[in-house]
This record gives structure tokens, C-alpha cells and sequence, in this order.
């Protein structure tokens, strides 16, 4: 499962950042530190079909030299560290805080999947973004996440949706979003606020998400 394999990487994570991190400090992610989280990073991506992996923290937490986002994705054949504009005064400033896998998986401190949206700011691709609570010492500094690129995610999932009534299924996501679809009217992205004639929603069993998937009715 794919938050199983974020959990797992969170943990790399968290045992690397940890023994830098007092209770009562900020935090500040050294190039020492960074480096051995680029190499979770990287084991990660070269195990997984994700197209970007990372930390994001809360603004407050972290001192003023260290940066708010750890974030790595695929470049070619290689990883890099993506870069990010932290300054509130630019037009190109990246306001993670607002954005819903941030609150979700901060906020909330829940699973979230979030999208799918068009990562202008970051990939410049269709992605959804998946995150789980960031935990250090006990107290939720961030979110650990990763993007999977909608193409990465139609090639595993249409297959299976093409097993329904009329090989037309779709993918929902808590906020009635189409995730992915074989419905033609209605692709990845589309907002489903009423329920289509002739189709009805299922909800999924899945743990700890709200996920559902709309079908034709029999």
C-alpha cells in the first residue's frame, strides 16, 4: 500500500533528523543531515513508482537559515533536490501551509490525497500528493509526502476499472474530486458535486481515507 511505503520512509526520516531536533528549539536541517536525507530519498524512488518524495515542515518551526521543504524528485536517470521560493514577497512564493495535502496531513494529522492538480509551482505535472503527519519528539513538526503523476496512477488503476458495469468506473476522493477515471465525460480532476444519472457511489473500505468509487448502476 502507498502509505505503508510512506510511513516506512518517514520513519528513515525521522531516525536521521531526530538527534538534531531539541524538544524546545527550532529546527535546523544541517547539509550533513540533508545528505543522508537525500540517500532515504533516493532509496525510496529507485524502489517506487513516485515521482517526487520529502519532508515539509511547519513555517515556525525551523530557523531562519534552514529551509522549510526537503523535497527530492526524479530528473532523468538521477534524483535531485527541487528547490522552492520560501519568500512571502515574491510572486512565485510556494504557501504550502494552505494547500490541502499540508493541511491534511498537519493540520488534520491524517492521511490525506490530495488532487489530482497541476503542480505549477513544483513538477509543472498532473500529480495527486499523498502525506501523512511528520512526528518528532512526540509533537507533529511537518508532513511527510510523496507525488505520484496521474499517468503513473491510470496505468496501475484503469485496468482494474475497466472491470466494471460497462467498463466505466471512476475514482473519488473526499472531496468528490475525480482521481481517475474511465468515465469519457468525466476525467481525472473532475468535481463530481451530484451524483450522475444512472451511476451511484460506493464507498470503499479503505483504512483511514475516505475514498469511493462511482459506477454504473445495474
Amino acid at each position: 500500500m502507498v502509505f505503508e511505503s510512506i510511513s516506512a520512509v518517514g520513519t528513515k526520516f525521522a531516525e536521521i533528523v531526530q538527534p538534531h531536533v531539541d524538544e524546545t528549539q527550532s529546527i535546523n536541517i544541517a547539509s550533513a543531515t540533508r545528505k543522508d536525507l537525500f540517500l532515504a530519498a533516493a532509496n525510496y524512488l529507485e524502489q517506487h513508482p513516485a515521482d517526487g518524495v520529502g519532508l515539509i515542515f511547519q513555517r515556525e518551526l525551523m530557523a531562519a537559515s534552514s529551509p522549510e521543504l526537503e523535497w527530492w524528485i526524479r530528473d532523468g536517470e538521477k534524483f535531485t533536490r527541487q528547490e522552492f521560493v520560501n519568500d512571502p514577497d515574491s510572486p512565485l512564493f510556494y504557501d504550502y501551509e494552505q494547500l490541502e495535502w499540508f493541511r491534511g496531513g498537519f493540520g488534520a494529522e491524517a492521511r490525506t490525497v490530495a488532487g489530482p492538480y497541476i503542480d505549477y509551482l513544483g513538477v509543472n505535472d498532473y500529480v495527486t500528493t499523498w502525506t501523512i503527519p511528520f512526528v518528532i519528539h512526540d509533537r507533529t513538526v511537518g508532513v511527510v509526502g510523496i507525488d505520484i503523476k496521474i499517468s503513473t496512477l491510470e496505468k496501475v488503476l484503469i485496468p482494474k476499472l475497466l472491470k466494471a458495469v460497462d467498463r466505466r468506473a471512476a475514482l473519488v476522493n473526499e472531496n468528490k474530486q475525480i482521481i481517475v477515471s474511465t468515465i469519457g465525460p468525466l476525467p481525472s480532476g473532475t468535481l463530481v458535486e451530484t451524483v450522475p444519472e444512472g451511476y451511484v457511489v460506493l464507498p470503499l473500505e479503505v483504512d483511514k481515507l475516505d475514498l469511493a468509487l462511482l459506477v454504473k448502476s445495474e
